[in-house]
């Protein structure tokens, strides 16, 4: 019955790769229009994890819309840990974002007396002051860039985290709106191992060529932001016409959600490149390989690769290898055909 097995993988391994594109297809492209929804983004830098809560509070523009059209930023306070260079631009950032959002007409301002430190000398000792003095010069303030709130707003950096918390304040000091937007930075440095296991269908593209199945390992490093890179080891099952192989070879990844910053619920879509040594009948080639995986939920993982193989430096044996009919398939210095590689596995 294995026997049999083998010897008609050949027959359903092509419609099961043909089968496998369309399903990673469908579930990259279909299963994200079906969800409508997207994941939280993954910022590996405070500027993007700046655009990240910024973009979160303007969601939340029809909703401030309904309270006031034009913000004055009279008030800004940051922890020590985030830094001053980012200032200025997480301010700007929020000024252009309430100018993009035409829909809303909410407009805020940013108000630069009011977040510049100034010193006043009276008599032999100097004042450090900042922020609008008393409620007066508040209100003239206000009556000045035609506005009839303020917002006060506070930028928290603890460990990961980054925290955005706004205010919206009448001239009596009256709170008429607040929220709080946050998001975990996932750094380079963060990044997790990578640790996966599959169970592989390879087609040759020769005729006559056997078609085994393969183990395959891997271990590497998440880069956030980026993909993942690695090492891994696949092992060819032997069959009745081909002595087993082992392929050694490095990997990277990139992962189209992270680095274009599309999310989607339950698929995560990567693009691999290989480049290694195939070890067969005790002679060694260079592999070279392409592919795509996708990662259905936490675990379960699909994958689809092309590979192909080509010697350095030509072997001078130039006999036969034959099927166990004694019909010639390939020759000892002939690099393995090129081959499709479903894969089929867990990944943690």
């Amino acid at each position: 019955m294995l026997k049999r097995f083998v010897n008609y993988q050949k027959l359903w391994a092509c419609p099961i790769v043909a089968a496998a594109s369309a399903m990673i297809f469908m579930s990259s492209v279909g299963l994200a229009k079906e969800t409508g929804k997207k994941k939280e983004m993954s910022p590996t830098s405070l500027y993007q994890a700046v655009d990240v809560v910024v973009g979160y509070l303007a969601k939340d523009f029809p909703d401030i819309s309904t309270v006031t059209k034009k913000l004055v930023i009279v008030n800004y306070n940051q922890s020590a840990e985030f830094p001053d260079t980012l200032k200025s631009y997480l301010v700007k950032k929020l000024e252009q974002t309430a100018k993009d959002n035409e829909d809303t007409a909410v407009r805020m301002i940013q108000c630069v007396e009011c977040l510049a430190i100034q010193a006043e000398a009276v008599g032999d000792e100097i004042f450090i002051k900042k922020g609008v003095p008393n409620k007066d010069e508040l209100k003239k303030l206000l009556a000045r860039h035609e506005a009839r709130n303020y917002a006060d707003i506070n930028v928290v950096y603890a460990g990961k985290q980054l925290v955005l918390q706004m205010s919206i304040v009448d001239v009596d000091g009256m709170v008429q709106w607040s929220e709080e937007y946050r998001t975990v930075l996932n750094a380079y440095e963060d990044s997790q191992w990578l640790l996966g296991a599959a169970y592989q269908v390879v087609s040759y593209s020769g005729k006559d060529m056997p078609n085994p199945q393969a183990g395959r390992v891997y271990v590497g490093q998440k880069l956030y932001g980026v993909g993942a890179a690695g090492i891994d080891v696949s092992i060819y099952n032997k069959t009745p016409e081909l002595v087993g192989a082992k392929t050694y070879s490095a990997f990277f990844e990139i992962n189209h959600n992270e680095f274009f910053q599309a999310y989607w619920n339950y698929v995560e879509l990567s693009y691999m490149v290989l480049l290694g040594v195939t070890d067969f009948n005790a002679k060694q080639q260079i592999a070279e390989g392409v592919g795509a995986k996708a990662k259905l939920g936490d675990y379960f993982v699909f994958s689809l690769s092309l590979h192909a193989n080509q010697f350095m430096s030509k072997p001078k044996d130039d006999t036969d290898i034959n099927n166990p009919k004694g019909k010639p398939f390939l020759k000892n210095n002939d690099p393995l055909p090129s081959r499709v590689i479903l894969g089929i596995g867990v990944e943690l």
